[in-house]
């Protein structure tokens, strides 16, 4: 088992502890159990289970991934390093 820390919204942490105390389930089992069903249902429509997931604010990020990239580097004649 691997040990995560999230950040939830104040309303999302809410209805987690309702969920809990209704179900009589561990926060653990909850996240477990959501995640679970998320990327079985990913699967299910053949779509990668992260694609979709991160907001990068930039619709074009894919086709200015090598612009991106360069703007995040220095030359320095032959070495290259990231600011």
């Amino acid at each position: 088992m691997t040990t995560i820390t999230v950040t939830l919204a104040d309303e999302i942490a809410r209805q987690l502890e309702a969920a809990k105390a209704n179900a009589r389930l561990t926060t653990d089992e909850i996240v477990q159990r959501a995640l679970s069903r998320y990327f079985r249902e990913r699967a299910d429509e053949g779509e990668d289970a992260l694609v979709g997931m991160f907001d990068f604010g930039d619709e074009n990020f894919a086709e200015r991934s090598e612009d991106i990239l360069h703007s995040l580097t220095k030359d320095r004649g032959a070495w290259t390093t990231k600011e």
